[in-house]
């Protein structure tokens, strides 16, 4: 059984993870990624950045950031994962890719 784990492990692909830390100060990032106000001015900061997760975690942001990389979108919306830090304004960038360049390429656009 242990020769059985050994074997399929050596099989498997090597996975790399990076990640980045986003920190929003502006409240305007809405307005100025989208075009469009999405938040109220009264600030709570768990609903703001609930906000802000969603809002990286949209479709248009893996679009943008695989044109910028040259990579499929799918391929970013595929690898990224996105986590709010306590209840601060700061997001945490997961990327997780079989090519270590790539997964800090990803993580950091």
């Amino acid at each position: 059984m242990g020769a059985c784990a050994v074997a399929l492990s050596e099989l498997q692909q090597k996975q790399y993870t990076a990640s980045s830390s986003l920190l929003f100060s502006n409240d305007q990032f809405d307005q100025e990624l989208f075009g469009a106000n999405f938040t109220t001015s009264v600030v709570d900061p768990t609903q703001e950045q609930a906000t802000n997760i969603d809002l990286v975690d949209l479709p248009t942001v893996a679009a943008r950031t695989a044109k910028a990389l040259h990579v499929p979108s799918a391929l970013v919306q595929a690898e990224v994962s996105i986590a709010g830090a306590g209840q601060a304004t700061i997001m945490r960038v997961g990327v997780t890719d079989p090519d270590p360049a790539r997964a800090a390429q990803i993580a950091n656009a």
